[in-house]
């Protein structure tokens, strides 16, 4: 090895260590002389000169140790090796703190030794069971212990981005653990044929020419070996295939963030991914996982600022997609089943049709002659005896039967006096609101449409304390009875949400103001006004703007905390306004003496009637 020398014949190594003086034999010539040592105070960084017969070794020359850095010398320091316990949902550290990294190639005797991501709570275990996983490990914690070495394969720089996008795709599949047998179409494998032809990675079943994948590179169990799928719609016709499917691919490169979102909302809905509750959860961990694999392969470099964008998304939709899922079957809560049961359902339901007899006579008919009663044969007659007289098998039920051992108690027949008056539930319910409130309110507008939630309202603290005006027989107030509801429920803020589907849902694309309405309404059709043309003027009566007027509803403590997870998504219903009754006049023509208690000004509070769906804060529908 060739050692540097300074033109002092000093010596210069990286450590400072002292070294075996040199031999005694060695005599000083003109071209040799004894070095001396240089000698680093790496506590201050300034290089020492000190005089010495022994060599002394050190490197680099002249070492300035950076402003903040401690250094350790090598006798003073201690191994430490990873901490065992970081917490449940935290990444794997040493001790210090100091995050690990995962080596590059894999072994045989790689395995987590600490327990990471591996603390399941109750509610985590319970989960497994409803995802028909068996209490065992669901198929992302299976993935994600050896995620983070997975990379795409090295391409041709030569390529395009659309060959380096396909190519990238067929490596996050290949190799892969996809689980088997939890069904059709909830097994992740259907999820991502879906998300290959909203990429552009495949086609469809059309006659147009379709990309062949060969077993060697797919090599995913369960999944078939052509490239066929069931979603024609989503095909151009043969002339344009290629040019339809470069299209989708190339949006999603140039902007994976709102291609995420409508993947995640308004394509899962019309496809119907999202009918089922373990989709819910399992559509966006599996493009989490596709777009984490493209930031860490670094296939497009300047699309990962938009690749951390789609992943917030697929952690918003993981949150928010189950929410909508529980709200949409829960919605309307107790609170406004009360409503309802207190003045009736306000929505539209089926109604009985009068026909005049004009119509009812072009559907009479002369009446047939009577012929001769055909014979039946045998075998009809004795099937139709069957019909009526068997009273078991698949075509009927046991109302005793249930899920299980157990008898269904829900569908056990009751004697006639258990039975249930369908008059005391409603009486149940009526329990929640306050005493009076059929006589001081009733209901106003009546409006379908779909609403953003904008703002949230809990209970406010600083209410007036409850008064009741029983003692002394006056009737109930109504600014005490709104008071009353909203120290009890907390409020919700509702947007208009126009022309938000897309054609999804045309029945709440636009505000519809029903029959069972009550009170002004400005004239259809609706759109969006700026301030100037929403001033009213003076001596006119203000009227209700679907489009442009916000609605408060009152909803129960349980409810309120969920919609608080989907703050900027949307509901379909059918929103009934809580309105004051008139103010009673007495005999003689003059208005009722008024109390001497100033009352509140009325409050612009709403109930939901009737439900449409719930929708995430992230919905998008593809451009026009």
């Amino acid at each position: 090895m060739t050692i540097p020398t300074s033109t002092s014949g000093e010596v210069v190594m990286s450590d400072v260590q002292p070294t075996p003086s040199l031999s005694t034999t060695t005599t000083t010539t003109a071209t040799s002389q004894p070095a001396s040592a240089s000698v680093v105070d790496y506590s201050e960084g300034v290089p020492i000169q000190t005089a010495s017969t022994d060599h002394r070794l050190t490197f680099p020359r002249d070492f300035k140790k950076p402003a903040g850095v401690t250094i350790i010398a090598f006798k003073d320091f201690k191994e430490r090796g990873i901490r065992l316990e970081p917490g449940p949902d935290d990444v794997e550290v040493d001790v210090l703190g100091v995050p690990t990294i995962p080596m590059t190639k894999e072994h045989s005797s790689d395995y987590c030794k600490t327990n990471t991501k591996r603390k399941r709570k109750k509610s985590e275990m319970l989960a497994r069971k409803r995802l028909a996983t068996n209490g065992n490990l669901p198929w992302w914690d299976q993935w994600e212990e050896r995620e983070e070495t997975r990379i795409a394969k090295a391409v041709n720089s030569g390529d395009g981005r659309i060959q380096k996008f396909i190519s990238a795709a067929l490596d996050f599949k290949n190799g892969r653990a996809w689980p088997n047998g939890i069904g059709q179409q909830t097994d992740p494998g259907y999820i991502w044929t879906k998300l290959e032809v909203f990429l552009g990675i495949i086609g469809g079943k059309s006659g147009a020419k379709k990309l062949v994948r060969q077993p060697k590179v797919f090599n995913a169990p369960g999944e078939a070996d052509m490239s066929e799928d069931d979603d024609d719609d989503d095909n151009p016709p043969e002339d344009e295939m290629f040019v339809g499917k470069e299209k989708k691919t190339i949006n999603f490169i140039t902007d994976p963030e709102t291609a995420t979102k409508i993947f995640l909302s308004s394509y899962a809905r019309a496809k119907g991914i999202i009918w089922s509750r373990i989709n819910l959860e399992q559509m966006p961990r599996l493009i989490k996982f596709f777009l984490q694999f493209l930031i860490r392969s670094r296939v497009f470099p300047q699309s990962e600022t938009g690749f951390q964008l789609a992943s917030q998304v697929t952690d918003q939709a993981l949150i928010e997609l189950p929410v909508a899922y529980q709200l949409s079957a829960d919605l309307p809560d107790n609170l406004g089943k009360a409503f309802r049961a207190c003045w009736g359902m306000k929505a539209e339901g089926y109604k009985t049709v009068e026909l005049d007899e004009e119509f009812l006579a072009s559907f009479k008919q002369k009446p047939k002659e009577p012929e001769a009663d055909k014979a039946e044969p045998e075998d009809d007659r004795e099937d139709a005896r069957l019909l009526v007289a068997t009273d078991s098998g698949w075509g009927t039920v046991d109302p005793t039967s249930g899920w299980g051992k157990q008898s269904n108690e829900w569908s056990t027949p009751v004697e006639e006096e258990e039975e249930q008056n369908p008059w005391m539930v409603e009486d149940d319910l009526k329990l929640q609101l306050p005493a009076g409130i059929s006589s001081t309110h009733t209901t106003g507008i009546v409006e379908r449409s779909m609403r953003k939630i904008t703002n949230l309202i809990p209970v406010p603290a600083n209410l007036p304390p409850a008064t009741s005006n029983a003692a002394d027989g006056s009737p109930p107030d109504a600014g005490e009875v709104e008071t009353e509801l909203e120290r009890k429920y907390p409020k919700v803020v509702l947007s208009p949400w126009l022309d938000w589907d897309g054609g999804e849902m045309p029945v709440y694309s636009f505000p519809t103001i029903l029959g069972t309405s009550n009170g002004p309404v400005v004239d259809p059709p609706y759109s969006a006004k700026s301030a100037d043309e929403l001033k009213v003027a003076a001596g006119d009566v203000k009227k209700f703007d679907p489009a442009n007027d916000d609605i408060t509803i009152l909803v129960e403590p349980a409810v309120f905390a969920e919609l608080s997870k989907i703050k900027g998504g949307g509901i379909a219903a059918t929103w009934v306004q809580i309105l004051r009754k008139p103010k009673e006049v007495s005999s003689d023509g003059a208005p009722a003496a008024k109390k001497k208690k100033k009352s509140k000004k009325a409050s612009n509070l709403w109930y939901l009637d009737d439900m449409g769906g719930v929708f995430p804060s992230f919905w998008s529908v593809p451009a026009a």
